[in-house]
């Protein structure tokens, strides 16, 4: 095998993993299917992609929201067993939202299979994260 295909393959298979690594990519769709909660394909959710990640993170969304979506969202996290919404922020690999005193944030968790599945939202910023990890 010649250098320049090795050279070749070996930068497609970096750019394959970067890719595949990357936490948010799919945006909404991918995110309902990582949370079970199917009802997110009806919300109108903007996908705000990361530019900064760690290789192999767990998957983490940004999107952009609407006091309606919001709303919505609250409804169906409720029905899915999520606790209530409480003041803070979420940190989490290369995300830290919401911890500063001037901030509107809140979050909610859920802890199912081994895994705890969060939100925080920012009304504020129209702003909702949503993160899972071991």
């Amino acid at each position: 095998m010649t250098r320049i295909k090795k050279l070749t393959i070996s930068s497609f298979l970096l750019l394959a993993v970067g890719y595949a690594s990357k936490p948010d990519r799919g945006g909404v769709g991918r995110c309902s299917k990582i949370f079970g909660i199917p009802e997110l394909r009806q919300c109108h959710f903007s996908h705000r992609p990361f530019l900064v990640w760690e290789f192999f993170e767990s998957p983490k969304f940004r999107f952009t929201v609407s006091p309606s979506d919001f709303s919505r969202l609250d409804t169906t996290l409720k029905a899915a067993g999520y606790s209530a919404w409480e003041r803070g922020g979420v940190t989490y690999g290369s995300v830290s939202h919401g911890w500063t005193p001037d901030e509107d944030s809140v979050y909610c968790s859920l802890k199912q299979g081994g895994y705890s599945y969060t939100w925080s939202y920012s009304e504020r910023k129209n702003l909702i994260y949503a993160i899972t990890f071991p």
